[in-house]
């Protein structure tokens, strides 16, 4: 109402309508992993709204980049309100393990595995906290090794180690051929491919040695080897006693043959004419 007095006086009136004022709520900031798209709903029942800084004009926007989200809505009389939100988009953990040597041979220690991201944890047969692996310890075989990332955006990966066998070499015989020129070994390797540094390898023997040559075997499997020396036996003649009892002895004709002995190292045989 509006009055004004004196001898002409004058009054007025009009009605304001005071209408309260809007709300509007985004929620909480929020945090995702990159890839995720977040939905902002600045609700319904508003006549108009403005998004910053992308400049939409819908209720609902979708983003999938890091940043702060400002709306402003008019309700049909005209009054405005505004909210913002923060959104953190974060990259996921990388838990590549770069080690690239994966076959170890079984009597190999502490093997540190590498990966581009520290702090994840370690999972498998035979590898530790920090990430050593210990073939040894784990035995012949294929084994799978885990690193993972924990968090928010995590991230696990795997690979497959193999852990090769190495050979055992045994000698079974070593034998003089009967013309004391060459020597001859009777072997057994567990697995793999056997060589001689002198020789010819026939199955499990090595024929055709040179006497007095000492030799190397070695076994490979898969590029774990073992190698074993070899002392050349002593193929030089053997001293033989003259035969004895009785020596040089007479008889008369038709009489027996009296009994006559020699002495021979071990493995030889006499041959009597």
């Amino acid at each position: 109402t509006y009055t004004i007095s004196g001898l002409c006086p004058d009054t007025k009136s009009v009605d304001v309508n005071v209408h309260p004022t809007p709300i509007v709520n985004l929620g909480e900031d929020k945090t995702v992993c990159e890839g995720t798209t977040v939905d902002i709903d600045a609700g319904g029942g508003f006549a108009s709204y403005k998004w910053n800084p992308d400049g939409q004009s819908t209720q609902i926007i979708n983003v999938d980049k890091s940043g702060t989200y400002t709306v402003t809505v008019t309700d049909n009389f005209g009054c405005t309100a505004y909210d913002n939100k923060t959104i953190t988009v974060l990259p996921y953990a990388d838990a590549t393990i770069t080690t690239t040597k994966l076959d170890y041979c079984q009597y190999e220690q502490n093997i540190q595995f590498q990966t581009i991201q520290e702090n994840g944890e370690w999972f498998g047969n035979a590898i530790d906290e920090n990430g050593i692996f210990n073939p040894q310890n784990a035995g012949v075989g294929k084994h799978t090794i885990t690193y993972t990332i924990s968090g928010l955006c995590p991230d696990t990966k795997s690979v497959d180690v193999n852990v090769i066998e190495v050979p055992i070499i045994t000698v079974i015989e070593t034998l003089c051929a009967p013309n004391l020129k060459t020597y001859e070994i009777e072997f057994t390797a567990s697995i793999g491919n056997v060589s001689s540094s002198a020789g010819t390898i026939v199955g499990n023997t090595i024929i055709n040695i040179p006497a007095d040559t000492d030799i190397t075997i070695t076994v490979d499997n898969n590029s774990c080897t073992a190698t074993l020396m070899v002392d050349a036996p002593d193929c030089s003649c053997p001293f033989i006693q003259v035969p004895t009892n009785p020596n040089n002895p007479s008889i008369c004709k038709g009489s027996p043959t009296p009994n006559l002995t020699v002495e021979v190292p071990s493995g030889y045989t006499a041959n009597w004419f």
